[in-house]
């Protein structure tokens, strides 16, 4: 199997739940790197743990693959997201509970393989885009929100 067809079973594996397949296709040092929020999860266990909080937060999540491009042991993916905000998504400012709302969001990720698996991850989206679309506060990593999407400040 290819590279690309081998990401591209990864990105299958979520859309039918199967997590745990998933994560096969991981490196056992694997680390899921997300600079929009400072977060770094490593091994197996932790890129069971990202795809979970995602799964949980949105069990009818599908991926749409937009692009996949691949040269040699680098592959970069676009994809977008679409799913219903029905179970608590796990954040790294606390826990969201479910709103029912719907969102649609556009990811890039840049994979790195070792051999058939992927050894590193980093992964961005428009985590703004995110917290607008489930009506919440906007907040940067690390400091309490002081914004609801709905407030406008005057210049």
């Amino acid at each position: 199997m290819d590279s690309k067809a081998m990401v591209r079973s990864v990105y299958e594996c979520f859309n039918r739940k199967d997590l745990e397949g998933l994560v096969a296709y991981m490196t056992e040092d694997h680390r899921q790197i997300v600079p929009g929020t400072h977060e770094t999860f490593e091994g197996r266990k932790g890129m069971l743990q990202f795809v979970r909080m995602w799964a949980d937060g949105f069990p009818d999540a599908q991926l749409t693959l937009e692009s996949i491009i691949g040269e040699g042991d680098d592959v970069v993916v676009q994809f977008t997201a679409h799913g219903t905000h029905t179970g608590p998504f796990v954040t790294s400012e606390g826990t969201l509970p479910p709103s029912g709302k719907k969102m649609e969001l556009n990811f890039c990720e840049v994979l790195q393989l070792k051999g058939d698996k992927i050894q590193r991850s980093t992964v961005y989206f428009d985590r703004l885009s995110l917290m607008k679309q489930l009506g919440t506060d906007i907040g940067i990593p690390g400091q309490k929100p002081t914004m609801k999407p709905t407030e406008v400040r005057p210049h």
